[in-house]
């Protein structure tokens, strides 16, 4: 009875989607541009929009690597039509059940596939709208809505395309700008010199301006306060010249009277000759999220400060008891108290960390600006990591004879800096490896490099490393040591330094960490045109990760 049931239901889907006409008509513009927007708002290497008749897999529209004609029995796509919801395999590689399946044969460098199925106007799943990649990644739930928003666009030129009385085209157009304007996220069009060219529902209400308003200025940024309109006009210049999507964060006040924390995400949209043609804007209402992570930090902060006074008269009652004050202590108590020792330090690091952390997210971490001399406390911080050096067999050097720099800085946060970087360097390289140090002026930053040999970063981790308590790998914080806070906590107190930290890797063969910050005008005199070459280098050739 199941099996009947099943065929019957594909019978009307094949009758559904020959009803539309798509498969004996050509590519079209409207579904090319969807699967664009796709691929850029979700930076994948392909979008599709396929349909499956009989036994095959018509790819209707893709943008990206082209994909092989494949059967419709050996389709992920297949497996979509049965259902009514997204599918979704962060790696395919390491799923049990596509051991040997043949898509593999088709793909075999797949790894990440996302699908939502395709409705008729008589509401049949008649094929998919898909986003792969070779690289794993997981959608996060905005990400899960955009994608069935998408869909729901597609669905619509579908009924559009489907032969039907012009009265009811109408009905459908307006049912497309329902969908958009209905969506719980702020959507917006835009040509590359700013004007708007379509604002939908939410945004508008969000912030009681009306779309005719958006669209009859210039460049939206004017409706905007300077502050504000200065940082859209930023964001649009980053997004325009990127291949990833751009995201930045603004306060922008409500109707409701209230300063509300936006995620904006911004990509570039594409005409039909490749050309960019405008921006596609996604805004988020990220205060709730934003509200709960200050409660959090807040009670991280108050714990934090009560373990700090009893966790310190425990680590130097041992520390006395170790010392011999107390008397002389048997080797087995001598061995128990280097323990206990040890972890109350590694406890002690953990609170001051999470202290850090929590005055760099309130705004509380005050900075000692004063003029010191680069190279004596970047010698200092190799001083400072030398024992751990010696220990793991790693030589920690300065590459050739940098000239005398002078920079205003906070010394102890920037030793605080080096130290955790330097740190990480060592020990992640291997025994008989080599840390090297590079010093660069251009006309107004000084570049510090930090050169390991170790096994690099993975991709799929590249932007998340500046995340709270995120290490590459689980078993790096048992093996290596570290709280996970680290990069973290450099990351903010960079920015507040009025500098910029990040990073290169190739897996397998090292990683360099890099932090810029600005020079003082002494030193702006020396011709640098050689160091502005190698940083245009470096940038053309490696892959950087800004954060």
């Amino acid at each position: 009875m199941q099996t009947q049931t099943m065929a019957n239901n594909e019978e009307k889907q094949r009758l559904a989607l020959r009803d539309t006409d798509l498969l004996n008509g050509p590519t079209e513009e409207q579904f090319d541009r969807l699967t664009r927007i796709a691929r850029q708002l979700f930076n994948c290497q392909t979008a599709a929009i396929s349909f499956i008749d009989d036994e095959q897999q018509w790819c209707k529209s893709s943008s990206g690597e082209p994909l092989p004609s494949i059967p419709g029995k050996d389709s992920l796509c297949s497996q979509t039509l049965l259902g009514k919801d997204i599918v979704q395999y962060s790696d395919i590689q390491h799923e049990t059940q596509f051991k040997n399946h043949p898509i593999l044969m088709y793909l075999p460098q797949l790894r990440f596939y996302a699908s939502i199925p395709l409705r008729s106007a008589s509401q049949h799943n008649i094929g998919t709208l898909s986003i792969i990649d070779n690289k794993p990644k997981t959608l996060t739930p905005d990400e899960i809505v955009a994608l069935k928003d998408l869909a729901a666009c597609v669905e619509q030129e579908i009924i559009k395309s489907t032969p039907q009385p012009a009265d009811d085209a109408v009905k459908q157009q307006y049912s497309l700008r329902q969908i958009i304007d209905k969506a719980p996220l702020g959507i917006w069009l835009q040509n590359t010199d700013g004007r708007l060219l379509l604002v939908n529902q939410t945004f508008c209400q969000d912030l009681g301006i009306s779309e005719s308003t958006f669209t009859s200025v210039a460049h939206y940024s004017e409706i905007y306060p300077t502050e504000i309109a200065t940082n859209c006009m930023s964001s649009d210049k980053a997004a325009l010249e990127q291949s990833q999507p751009h995201i930045s964060y603004e306060q922008i006040q409500f109707t409701d009277g209230k300063l509300h924390d936006l995620e904006i995400i911004k990509a570039r949209l594409f005409d039909e000759e490749g050309n960019i043609s405008g921006l596609i804007g996604i805004s988020s209402d990220i205060t709730e999220r934003n509200r709960i992570e200050k409660m959090q930090n807040e009670l991280i902060s108050t714990v934090s400060h009560e373990l700090r006074t009893p966790l310190a008269a425990i680590a130097g009652a041992v520390d006395l008891i170790r010392g011999g004050v107390l008397g002389e202590v048997s080797v087995p108590a001598q061995q128990m108290m280097e323990v206990a020792y040890n972890n109350s330090e590694r406890l002690k690091k953990l609170l001051d960390n999470l202290l850090d952390m929590e005055k760099l997210s309130t705004g509380n971490l005050q900075l000692d600006y004063k003029q010191h001399k680069l190279i004596a406390l970047i010698e200092q911080s190799i001083s400072n990591n030398r024992t751990q050096g010696k220990k793991l067999e790693v030589d920690v050097r300065i590459k050739g004879k940098p000239k005398p720099i002078l920079i205003n800085l906070d010394a102890q946060r920037f030793q605080q800096i080096m130290n955790n970087l330097l740190s990480n360097a060592t020990k992640f390289s291997p025994k008989g490896g080599q840390v090297n140090i590079s010093i660069n002026i251009s006309s107004d930053v000084v570049r510090i490099e930090i050169e390991d040999s170790g096994p690099g970063i993975p991709t799929e981790f590249h932007n998340q490393i500046f995340k709270k308590f995120v290490q590459a790998d689980a078993t790096d914080t048992r093996q290596k040591g570290g709280t996970g806070l680290g990069l973290a906590i450099s990351k903010g107190l960079i920015t507040l330094m009025k500098g910029d930290i990040g990073f290169y890797s190739t897996e397998g063969q090292g990683t360099t960490f890099y932090i810029e910050l600005p020079v003082l005008p002494t030193n702006k005199a020396h011709k640098k045109s050689a160091t502005k070459a190698l940083f245009q280098q470096q940038s053309a050739t490696r892959l950087h990760v800004n954060c």
